[in-house]
């Protein structure tokens, strides 16, 4: 048994009665790949050589040995799909789990179009999958997505189990928690920035009294971040705290208008009161 670049291996196929893919059928082919699930792919070395470079000429097997990848079927059936010259196919509505099989596979086999298209199709669903994003984000080099993918992380449900679980990139766990660490303390520092009544507490129009000022000072000061980049030595903390800072903004609007309202004896209810307000803070 020989091996090929990043752990492709040749090996004998499987016993089983071999099924070949209704697409890569091609007799003339001369490169046979088997799936994880048995299913036989054969692919013409020209489209490997000129499209990918997981798969260098010299480590190309001859026609009568079969590549054993560690892929299922419906994966390679996508993967391979982006090696010819032709109309590439859609991911768009691939599930959540297939477009990250797809996105790790193309990485690893170093298949350039489908690399690209996955790292384009990630930066649209941060929102629904932030923490798996931010890893594959870590783990391959994509600066730009790990900003965008860092700070929504920090509202993920559950997120330092999350983070447990999914940031298996080397240091990337330590420098998460460093992270959501400093989100906190924003979080924290604004409220002390609302202003008190000696006998009713904060006011309810306290939101509208944060001015610009006070999220400049609190949020945007880049002199708090000391903290190392989250995405391979790119400044990350302060887009992440921009949009902190944008969210905060928005919240200043929506709770004086609920104040003006209630005073003009609106029924709408009255905004969180400022001890529960770091959970309303991170829910983005």
């Amino acid at each position: 048994m020989s091996s090929l670049r990043n752990g492709t291996v040749v090996g004998d196929p499987s016993d089983a009665e071999p099924r070949t893919s209704k697409y890569f059928c091609d007799v003339a082919a001369d490169v046979v790949f088997q799936s994880s699930d048995g299913v036989l792919f054969r692919v013409y070395r020209t489209h490997l050589e000129t499209n990918t470079g997981g798969f260098a000429p010299a480590k190309i097997p001859t026609l009568d040995e079969v590549v054993v990848l560690s892929e299922p079927a419906e994966v390679l059936e996508l993967l391979f799909q982006f090696t010819h010259s032709s109309r590439q196919p859609s991911i768009l509505n691939l599930e959540f789990g297939l477009l990250f099989a797809l996105a790790e596979a193309a990485e690893k086999y170093e298949v350039y179009g489908a690399m690209n298209t996955c790292n384009i199709r990630m930066h649209y669903i941060v929102d629904h999958k932030p923490m798996e994003i931010l890893n594959y984000a870590l783990k391959h080099g994509y600066a730009d997505l790990a900003d965008k993918a860092a700070p929504v992380t920090v509202s993920a449900p559950s997120a330092l189990t999350l983070a447990a679980q999914i940031l298996t990139v080397p240091g990337a766990l330590v420098a998460w928690i460093n992270y959501y660490a400093q989100w906190d303390r924003l979080a924290r520092d604004s409220l002390d920035l609302i202003p008190k009544s000696p006998k009713h507490g904060t006011h309810l129009d306290a939101w509208a009294s944060i001015t610009a000022q006070h999220i400049q000072k609190v949020v945007l000061d880049p002199r708090r971040f000391e903290i190392d980049s989250i995405s391979c030595n790119q400044p990350i903390f302060v887009p992440a705290s921009d949009h902190f800072a944008n969210k905060v903004i928005g919240l200043i609007f929506q709770y004086d208008t609920w104040s003006r309202c209630s005073i003009k004896g609106s029924n709408l209810t009255v905004p969180p009161s400022p001890p529960i307000l770091i959970r309303y803070l991170f829910l983005f």
